[in-house]
């Protein structure tokens, strides 16, 4: 009986020097992706939104969205909503299809990897053709990566492997933030659904990554209200621009910016100030956000570092059917390195860069709410004690 003690007392010994030699998180395994960094340990990420279009696209558009792809090479598309137009009042399920294909043609005979989420009028447009339609419509090109297993049809996540493919080098979530809010104005933003099934997956991530987080990137249409950390309340309303939110002038904040070549010519539409989501709260409380880009507002380009260190902001819109600001539509590219995905490089590549004749204006400028601002600029002094009534 000793002797039998005595071997079961090594046996148990021997288990427990193994189980501290196997590393925390080792138990989850790392799940087959799509995408990988190169052999050098650089991915680079190009973004497009706000392409608002029908089923013959803008041909600017589309020769922008051509050089910019041919010129930057990237690994990943991401478009971050508003694929359709807004004054496609009569579309039907298949004008909807056709728009979608021929928006994603250019990606997919280059057979790029690309991932969609939903702007609010893509929710508009769901009246003719539903979102699981639409993303179907998107993924009926081979080069479509979104995956079956996410939050909704608009969200989900992707990670990216590093270069031995033994682990995490970084993740992309797609965010769907939805359409307008009904019961208090303003844009609705992500849910609280959407919000704890991020907190769960940065933790399935995290866990199959050794007990590290996976440092991410988010792309949504809709900003988070945090994008105000970037502006500043002003009366100097000549060189400030006017906010339908909340009914005052903002300016940008220079000193929280980064980078060059920032603007912002109209104040955010972002998720109703007054109202909390909790999802930058989650990116807070998660720790894993080493980047938050948004669309929605055409007529912006800036990136900005909040207070709490988390770097966000905007691609202008990309589209020439919808208002924006001549030339300066836009893709944005993001260069990482597995060695330090959170030091990646961010910058804009607009159409009059990439294209050989500039383009300063078009028609549909002037349904911007840049105009809007210069209207209000003239009609504030004497009418501007209504909305202060109603802020």
């Amino acid at each position: 009986m000793k002797k039998i003690r005595s071997i079961l007392s090594v046996l148990l010994t021997a288990l427990l020097v193994c189980a501290c030699l196997v590393p925390a998180g080792a138990a989850v395994e790392i799940e087959a992706s799509p995408l990988q960094v190169h052999e050098d340990g650089s991915f680079k990420i190009c973004m497009f939104n706000d392409l608002q279009d029908k089923r013959n696209p803008n041909a600017n558009t589309i020769a922008m969205v051509e050089a910019i792809l041919d010129s930057e090479q990237p690994d990943l598309v991401v478009i971050a909503g508003d694929s359709i137009s807004d004054t496609y009042f009569t579309a039907s399920a298949d004008d909807i299809d056709a728009t979608i294909k021929a928006l994603m043609k250019p990606i997919a005979d280059r057979n790029i990897p690309y991932l969609f989420t939903f702007g609010n009028h893509d929710h508009d447009a769901a009246d003719a053709l539903d979102l699981e339609g639409q993303i179907a419509s998107y993924k009926s090109y081979a080069s479509c990566i979104i995956p079956d297993d996410g939050c909704d049809p608009g969200t989900y996540n992707v990670p990216v492997l590093n270069s031995d493919g033994t682990g995490y080098a970084f993740n992309v979530y797609m965010m769907d933030t939805g359409n307008k809010n009904e019961e208090v104005g303003g844009y609705r933003g992500v849910t609280p659904e959407q919000v704890e099934w991020y907190k769960a997956k940065s933790d399935e991530l995290k866990a199959a990554n050794g007990g590290e987080v996976v440092p991410s990137m988010v792309f949504q249409h809709i900003p988070v209200k945090e994008i105000y950390q970037f502006m500043e309340e002003t009366d100097d309303i000549q060189n400030a621009y006017f906010s339908i939110d909340d009914y005052k002038w903002y300016r940008l904040k220079e000193d929280r910016l980064v980078g060059e070549n920032n603007y912002c010519f109209e104040a955010p539409c972002s998720e109703k100030q007054t109202v909390t989501t909790g999802q930058y709260e989650a990116w807070l409380e998660k720790g894993d956000i080493i980047g938050a880009f948004f669309g929605h507002d055409h007529i912006n380009n800036f990136v900005g570092v909040t207070e709490e260190g988390i770097k966000m902001g905007y691609n202008a819109g990309s589209g020439f059917a919808t208002y924006g600001e001549g030339g300066n539509r836009s893709a944005r590219i993001f260069v990482l390195n597995e060695e330090d995905p959170a030091a990646y490089e961010t910058y804009n590549v607009t159409y009059n860069d990439i294209m050989e004749e500039d383009i300063n204006f078009v028609m549909m400028d002037l349904f911007s709410l840049k105009t809007i601002t210069l209207i209000m600029r003239v009609l504030y002094p004497a009418i501007g004690w209504i909305f202060e009534l109603l802020a």
